[in-house]
């Protein structure tokens, strides 16, 4: 497996030498001196993470980083809140029916999954304890 790759971005050789050496061991590290050649060197291929000087003469770093770090935030946010959506959704659509007892029991997973209390779940072999205990599980409050 390819080795991450870090872009130092610093208008002082000292600065850039010093993340060299302490990066060099654990990643392959690319180092240039200004905002123009950064631009250039992510264009022509993708980093794993870029190390950038606030102030840089000629082009400011920490506007584009900020939002580029929020816009990363939200979008990690987004896509943990649709996957337990999806989750939530497809756990109750694999306990199918409309009789009053199943309409019971998707009440009883909702009842049981809100608490952190102990559930022993018993009925014959395939019956779908399995999928009532995905159930309880997917609906419960996150792992602490």
């Amino acid at each position: 497996m390819a080795r991450p790759v870090i872009l130092v971005v610093d208008d002082d050789p000292g600065v850039r030498e010093s993340f060299r050496l302490i990066l060099e061991d654990h990643y392959d590290v690319v180092d240039v001196p200004d905002g123009p050649s950064a631009l250039e060197v992510v264009r022509a291929s993708p980093m794993d993470l870029v190390l950038l000087d606030i102030r840089l003469p000629g082009m400011d770093g920490i506007l584009t980083l900020a939002s580029r770090a929020l816009e990363r935030r939200t979008l990690e946010r987004e896509v943990a809140l649709l996957r337990s959506e999806l989750a939530r959704t497809h756990d109750l659509d694999e306990i199918v029916g409309k009789h009053p007892v199943m309409e019971k029991l998707h009440g009883l997973i909702a009842q049981v999954a809100r608490t952190s209390t102990t559930v022993l779940i018993t009925r014959e072999s395939g019956t779908g304890k399995e999928l009532v205990a995905r159930a309880i599980h997917r609906h419960g409050p996150p792992a602490a």
